[in-house]
């Protein structure tokens, strides 16, 4: 599934913010030298998109927007005081050297720089744009420091087969949908659809990958699992030829069927 739409002016776009922070994300060190720690982290009631550190272990706030937003620095500021009162454990970070602010937008709005003139804190802006190689049809992520007007550029594949999961989200990247199905049809009704039980290693070891019910999991991880390609419209799996095999046909026991035949006079009659 492709993480780009192409508007009606002709022009390259992300599909949403998420698509955006995932592509940033992976592609930190070589767009902005920096090492990614965590993104979507919660401190409070805020909710940092990126975290990173330089080769030094100075923290960088880093929040992305795919439309211009004249509140990015205010919200900058509030993740920036939240960290530093609480100084979460994170790991490279150097709480005693200053932290950056990084905002990457399309475009700033005039209030954007205002705001950033009268802020003690260290902001940097940077724009970004999708340019597309008339040659080859490649699109390129093009990030402009707004100040120094240094530029990266990074290419964007066409199909997005990465999966990228929130950091503080309790799972696997690699957990396949049917194998979340599989465990909890083994765990469950291993005896009665004839599976082959789960031994205590893969109980240890499948109760930590997947912790919740199928049916939560399922929901929670909706648009993750959709950019997979393993998502099907049905909840149950297609049913394998090994599933047969290990399965055992039990029919139920028919319903007595006992016929008692009754006057119409009888069924006027009242109880009581």
């Amino acid at each position: 599934m492709s993480a780009i739409i192409k508007t009606k002016e002709g022009d390259f776009k992300f599909k949403s913010e998420t698509e955006l922070e995932n592509f940033v994300f992976i592609h930190l060190d070589k767009l902005l030298n920096l090492s990614p720690i965590s993104r979507q982290y919660r401190i409070g009631t805020e909710i940092c998109d990126v975290l990173a550190t330089d080769n030094q272990g100075k923290l960088t706030i880093i929040e992305l927007k795919n439309t211009e937003d004249r509140y990015v620095v205010q919200q900058l500021t509030r993740y920036y005081h939240g960290l530093i009162e609480n100084k979460p454990r994170l790991n490279g970070i150097d709480y005693r050297k200053p932290v950056k602010l990084i905002a990457v937008a399309p475009s700033f709005h005039s209030h954007n720089f205002v705001d950033k003139i009268y802020t003690t804190l260290d902001f940097e802006f940077f724009t970004f744009d999708l340019t597309v190689n008339k040659v080859t049809g490649d699109v390129f992520f093009v990030l402009t420091n707004v100040n120094t007007k240094e530029r990266y550029i990074e290419q964007v594949p066409q199909i997005n087969q990465s999966r990228v999961i929130k950091s503080q989200e309790p799972m696997i990247a690699e957990v396949k949908y049917a194998e979340m199905i599989d465990y909890h049809m083994r765990l469950s009704y291993s005896a009665k659809l004839g599976l082959e039980p789960l031994n205590p290693d893969q109980l240890r070891e499948r109760s930590v990958k997947y912790r919740s019910k199928c049916t939560k999991e399922f929901k929670i991880n909706l648009e993750l699992m959709k950019n997979t390609g393993i998502i099907r419209k049905s909840i149950i799996p297609p049913l394998m030829d090994d599933f047969f095999e290990r399965a055992t046909w039990r029919m139920p026991v028919a319903q007595a069927q006992n016929l008692v035949q009754l006057d119409p006079d009888v069924m006027k009659c009242k109880i009581g």
